[in-house]
């Protein structure tokens, strides 16, 4: 008999289990696009072009001066695909 009380009760706990992982999920997802959507677009430049080298993103904005802000994260391998450049004007 009490095999057969447990097979609802687990059933009911595994239920929650999967309902919570997804609602983390879900949150884990907003607060991923929510990042990259913030990142600010550099203004349109010389220095602010998708060809030059993360290197040389870096050199200016580790050191930071009164042309450019400091980096406010750890430095990664890659600028752009975050910080997407802003669209010139005609």
């Amino acid at each position: 008999m009490e095999a057969q009380k447990d097979g609802p009760m687990r059933l009911k706990r595994l239920r929650k289990v999967w309902l919570l992982a997804g609602v983390l999920f879900l949150l884990c997802f907003c607060f991923a696009i929510w990042h990259f959507t913030s990142a600010p677009r550099p203004e349109v430049s010389r220095y602010h072009d998708t060809d030059i080298s993360p290197q040389k993103c870096l050199s200016c904005h580790q050191r930071g001066n009164d042309l450019c802000p400091q980096l406010p994260h750890r430095a990664l391998s890659f600028c752009f695909p975050c910080h997407l450049p802003r669209k010139k004007a005609n």
